[in-house]
């Protein structure tokens, strides 16, 4: 009643409309009043008119959040993608690692030389790259590298000890660099086989 009170139909349209009588319509206003107040019927529908206005408003936001995030998803995923494929042409081992040290993308290249396919390598800790040996040490210096994150080098001449997905070791060059997505921090780490001096 009181949505056909708002779109300007009177008491007498609104009865014939619903096909009851007018003193019926005169008691749902009683009784909209006891729910709302005694106010008048310019007063009721003028409430139920902000109401409706302020629940349209509210759905409207939330569509928007959604629609936002769902938008921001797509480009995130997106830009990963153009991304893959950037580094697939890499002759260089690329890792792009969250700061928790998860592995969002691995191009073909490091894939191979840690014995994965790069699909494998996405969720996976950085640290299942490494001897385990060394997950300690390699925990300090991630929160070291991420406490003044900039391009490094990572290692000595000797390189890195790296572990293979069948457990073999083998030494590595890497370099860290961190660069922006979407207002995310993100590292990259590029990997080569370290050579060897002897």
């Amino acid at each position: 009643m009181l949505e056909m009170a708002a779109g300007g139909m009177t008491d007498q349209a609104i009865a014939n409309k619903l096909g009851i009588s007018i003193s019926t319509i005169g008691t749902y206003w009683g009784r909209v009043r006891t729910k709302m107040g005694p106010l008048s019927r310019t007063e009721l529908v003028a409430i139920h008119i902000q109401e409706k206005a302020d629940r349209d408003l509210r759905e409207l936001r939330s569509m928007n959040e959604k629609l936002s995030g769902e938008l921001s998803s797509k480009e995130s995923q997106n830009d990963l993608a153009a991304f893959q494929a950037i580094l697939d042409w890499s002759p260089d081992g690329i890792f792009l690692v969250d700061l928790d040290g998860t592995i969002l993308r691995a191009n073909r290249v490091a894939g191979g030389m840690f014995g994965f396919r790069p699909d494998d390598l996405e969720g996976v800790r950085v640290a299942r790259l490494i001897p385990e040996r060394y997950h300690e040490r390699h925990e300090e210096h991630r929160q070291d590298y991420l406490a003044q994150p900039e391009r490094k080098m990572m290692g000595d001449h000797s390189g890195l000890p790296a572990r293979r997905r069948d457990g073999s070791e083998f030494l590595i060059c890497a370099t860290l660099n961190c660069v922006d997505h979407h207002g995310k921090t993100l590292i990259v780490c590029a990997v080569r086989p370290a050579r060897s001096l002897d």
